[in-house]
């Protein structure tokens, strides 16, 4: 049973697979036979709209065309067995694509015409035109003529199926122009005969144009279809009887397996059941995946699905919105497209062992966009594998993170600015040297901050305006020592340095590798790999006197917040850095001010103990002077020399006590014409026992100098100053020489006032061979309180000394420096003009015979010794001396007898009564009384106050035996 049913079933399959396929077929021919029709139709609709200028199909005409000949050709290849056994329906298909042939041969005649007779028409309108405002509207032939004109643009020309009376109408307007018509001018009339013949031809073309579209009517494309159709059913009808024999036969069959079909039939319900249950399982699960495919597409994070081998099949909308890449653009293609070029090539290779391995990959990648501009994204990246454990795709999940970067990166700058602040702040409380706090700051910048490189310049006053740099810190590898920045507006002053030194704003560069502001000192930036720099002010309400100079290794490193905050910072390293200045001047006053105070004092000290040492001086010069011009009549004789060596030994003590008077005094001496070499050779000899023994003196004095024009104390000040800091650089060892020569100067530059000059010097010349001045340092040296010298060890203000008093007596300065060999200061004082006559005082022999009144002199002196060397000199000259030996005894003795004495010679300070107060009383007595007042040092009066008060003549001692006589003689001869 079950065989017959299988064998009854095949034959049911294979009759049923014949009726299906014979249906099949059946349905297909009539279908190719409908649309036959159905093309036939749209063509000829589509011709007469294109007759009317109209479009009725949005299928072009061409394709209509072809769709035809495609269903003729499928129909003759489906009709293959009928035409074999049916001739007439042959013939019929070959009628019938003759005709089509002829049809599209048909359609492109029209359009070819069609196009020619458009452009005739385009023609024949514009001169149409032309002409009816050419000839005017005047006569009734023109208005016939512009009648004709409207008929044929209106009827013809834009109507390709114009009424055929209108038509007519048109030709006999045509005739009746052709034979009524005249104008006077004949090139009017040549113009219009013309357009009427050309309206006579277009309307004849017309007339063929209409013969084309009857002709193409005329194909009986429809009717043979219709032929071919009846033709093709009634041999249809002829197999349906062959085939109820079958039907007979399978009945039989049927009938024999009616029961298993019942069988059959219960079992294949359960099955549907079944098939039911699972159909709806699959529905949910393609709905559920509906869901996700929509999820996916919805999401708002990018997401990219790519085979094993990395190649693109999908992504979705959101991946286009983050990188600009449509779906389009990246299929097919790797993630490489992404690539920025901010990771090296391992990073990528651990990413790509990573998911290869099977694990998943997340972390943060640098991508650029279609556009070119970089994002952050975060992204994971997870195998899928198939039911082997292979993995078939990768699925990458991404998400833009820039903004998050954005903020997170300010975050970061502004915090480090904010840990540099404070550390500033810190450091800004210990602080006690300005230099040292710059150098801190740069450190704190690159130590805390993590900036590339840092350092703090000075806006120097030079010719080029040039900047110093006083600190630095962190990558620079000697990048200042070789760039030329300044604060000029040249093109070395365009650096952010320079524009912030000059406008007293803040300056940023970007990108110093494209900066063209930058062009004079990128190649060496990039070498120190400095990608963006900024430089801030450093300024008080005067001025702006450097700036601080931060340098970052990425590109557009500083934003506006950092900027403030590091603008503080320059704010509060300004006010540091001016606080320790006022600080340290304001101690260096107070150094001054303590060293006033001892100098006061040493010189209340100086001016007591220089009042008793002149006084023995006194004695000592003026007793040997009077050895000298009383006993001795050799002075080549022994004893002349050695009187002469006492008297010139007291003349340099003398001089010396003079120098330490005016030293304590402090600037009351005055400039006078001065032989240097004796005081030279005398500061000499105080070095020899003051510099160590390991220091080599040379001294080397052209003979016959002439004098300069200076005050000594402060020449021995200068040639002090000049030593000791030879000395300090020697560091105790080495060679010091001094000279003194007369030289020639022509155009030279003076390095302390950098003015030019020239003439005749004499030069002091101190040379060491101790380690040379640095040219960046020589410019300062005399600035004051500039020093290179340790703490404690120099207080900046010998050369600016040096250099004042230099310049004071009209004089200049050249060094001559050189690394490793020594520095030479040569000091040059300009020559006195013209000779100066040093007065020389002789002892005179005062004839008494020829004076006709007699002398009579009071010396005051509370130094014995003192007073009797000056009673002893007048006496030796025929004068009359009384001696008291304090002021209180003269008065009393000049008050008993007034008019007694011609003449009182006085000291100064003595006990009980001073000279100026003894000298007051006498005027009071007599007012005309001479008085000579001698002193040894006073604090209380001077020639000035002296000569104002009534003294005759002021002397300070010790006086010259000769200088005291001539002043006696002066005095007593008036």
């Amino acid at each position: 049973m079950f065989v017959l049913s299988f064998l009854t079933l095949m034959l049911s399959f294979f009759y049923i697979q014949t009726q299906f396929s014979d249906a099949s077929r059946h349905y297909k021919i009539i279908s190719k036979l409908q649309n036959l029709k159905y093309y036939d139709s749209m063509i000829n609709e589509e011709v007469t709209g294109v007759r009317y200028g109209l479009r009725l199909h949005d299928i072009p005409l061409s394709t209509i065309l072809i769709n035809l000949t495609k269903q003729y050709d499928e129909l003759y290849e489906l009709l293959g067995t009928n035409i074999k056994t049916h001739p007439e329906l042959q013939v019929k298909l070959l009628y019938l694509g003759n005709q089509i042939t002829q049809k599209n041969s048909a359609v492109e005649s029209i359009l070819q015409n069609m196009l020619l007779f458009k452009n005739r028409q385009k023609n024949y309108i514009d001169n149409s035109l032309s002409l009816i405002k050419e000839i005017g509207l005047t006569s009734i032939d023109n208005k016939s003529l512009i009648l004709l004109v409207q008929l044929m643009n209106y009827t013809i020309s834009y109507n390709l199926d114009a009424d055929p009376e209108i038509k007519q109408h048109a030709k006999n307007h045509i005739n009746l122009l052709k034979y009524g018509y005249s104008h006077p001018q004949k090139e009017e009339f040549d113009k219009i005969n013309n357009f009427i013949i050309e309206s006579d031809k277009l309307l004849s073309a017309y007339d063929d144009f209409d013969r084309h579209f009857d002709e193409f009517y005329a194909i009986p494309v429809a009717g043979i279809v219709d032929e071919v159709t009846n033709i093709y059913l009634l041999d249809s009808a002829e197999d349906e009887g062959v085939a109820n024999y079958y039907e007979f036969a399978l009945y039989l069959f049927s009938v024999a397996i009616l029961l298993y079909l019942f069988y059959s039939l219960f079992k294949l319900r359960h099955q549907r059941t079944v098939l039911i249950k699972a159909n709806r399982e699959n529905k949910k699960i393609q709905e559920r995946m509906n869901l996700q495919v929509s999820a996916l597409e919805a999401a708002g994070n990018g997401i990219v699905i790519t085979d094993c081998y990395g190649n693109i099949i999908w992504t979705n909308p959101s991946f286009s919105r983050l990188t600009g890449y449509s779906r389009e653009e990246v299929v097919g293609k790797t993630p490489r497209l992404l690539k920025s070029d901010e990771h090296d090539e391992e990073f990528y290779n651990e990413l790509w062992t990573t998911i290869c391995n099977g694990n998943i990959w997340h972390g943060e990648i640098t991508n650029r966009r279609k556009n070119g501009t970089l994002y952050f994204e975060e992204e994971t990246i997870t195998p899928v594998h198939n039911v082997a454990g292979d993995i078939t795709h990768f699925i990458a999940i991404k998400q833009d993170v820039s903004e998050r970067k954005r903020h997170e990166n300010t975050l970061y700058r502004n915090n480090r600015a904010l840990r540099v602040l404070i550390n500033t702040n810190q450091v800004l409380i210990c602080a006690t040297n300005p230099k040292a706090l710059a150098v801190d700051v740069c450190h704190i910048l690159t130590d805390v901050g993590s900036y590339h490189f840092a350092w703090v310049g000075l806006a120097e006053h030079d010719d080029k305006k040039s900047i110093r740099p006083l600190a630095q810190a962190g990558f620079e590898h000697a990048y200042l020592d070789s760039l030329n920045i300044s604060w000029a507006d040249n093109e070395f002053g365009q650096g952010p340095t320079g524009i912030a030194v000059r406008t007293g704003k803040y300056s940023v560069i970007k990108n110093i590798p494209n900066d063209e502001k930058y062009a004079p000192w990128r190649e060496a930036a990039i070498r120190q790999g400095y990608a963006s720099s900024i430089a801030l002010p450093l300024k008080n309400e005067m001025e702006t006197w450097g700036a601080l100079n931060i340098y970052a290794t990425e590109l557009d490193a500083f934003d506006d917040e950092e900027i403030e905050l590091l603008q503080e910072l320059a704010d509060d390293l300004c006010f540091g850095i001016e606080h320790l200045k006022t600080r340290a001047e304001h101690s260096k006053l107070q150094s001054q001010l303590q060293q006033a105070h001892k100098m006061e004092a040493l010189g209340q000290l100086t001016g007591g103990i220089a009042h008793d040492f002149n006084n023995i001086l006194a004695s000592i010069m003026g007793y040997s002077r009077l050895a000298l011009d009383r006993y001795v009549d050799d002075k080549e004789s022994k004893l002349g020399q050695y009187l002469q060596e006492v008297y010139q030994a007291g003349e340099r003590a003398r001089d010396l006590i003079s120098q330490m008077l005016a030293f304590t005094r402090g600037g009351q001496a005055e400039p006078v014409a001065l032989d240097m070499t004796p005081l030279l050779k005398d500061v000499m000899k105080m070095l020899e026992s003051t510099l160590p023994s390991s220091i080599e003196i040379r001294t080397l004095i052209d003979n016959k100098l002439p004098k300069i024009l200076i005050d000594p104390v402060q020449l021995h000040q200068v040639i002090m100053n000049l030593c000791i800091n030879a000395r300090d650089v020697m560091d105790n060892h080495g060679c010091l020489t001094v000279s003194l020569r007369v030289i020639n100067i022509t155009d030279r530059k003076c390095n302390s006032c950098h003015i030019h000059f020239n003439g005749n010097f004499v030069q002091l010349s101190v040379k060491d061979t101790g380690t040379g001045i640095k040219s960046e340092i020589l410019e300062h040296i005399f600035e004051p309180f500039y020093t290179t010298k340790d703490v404690g060890k120099g207080t900046g203000i010998g050369l600016s000394m040096v250099h004042g008093i230099t310049h004071k007596y009209d004089g200049h300065i050249l060094i001559d420096s050189y690394a490793g060999m020594g520095t030479e200061f040569n000091i040059l004082f300009p020559v006195i003009p013209g000779e100066y006559v040093v007065e020389s005082y002789v002892l005179h022999n005062v004839e008494q015979e020829e004076q006709s009144i007699y002398a009579h002199i009071l010396v005051v002196d509370d130094d014995n010794s003192v007073a009797a060397f000056i009673a002893e000199l007048f006496d030796s000259h025929g004068y009359k001396v009384t001696v008291a030996h304090n002021g209180s005894e003269a008065l009393q003795r000049f008050m008993m007898t007034p008019d007694e004495f011609d003449l009182v010679v006085t000291d100064q300070t003595m006990p009980i009564m001073d000279g100026d107060l003894l000298a007051r009383e006498l005027l009071a007595v007599r007012a005309d009384v001479p008085i000579i007042l001698c002193t040894g040092y006073s604090q209380n009066i001077n020639e000035e106050k002296a000569l104002e008060m009534g003294i005759k003549i002021y002397l300070e001692k010790p006086v010259e035996s000769g200088v005291l006589l001539k002043s006696v003689v002066d005095i007593l001869s008036k």
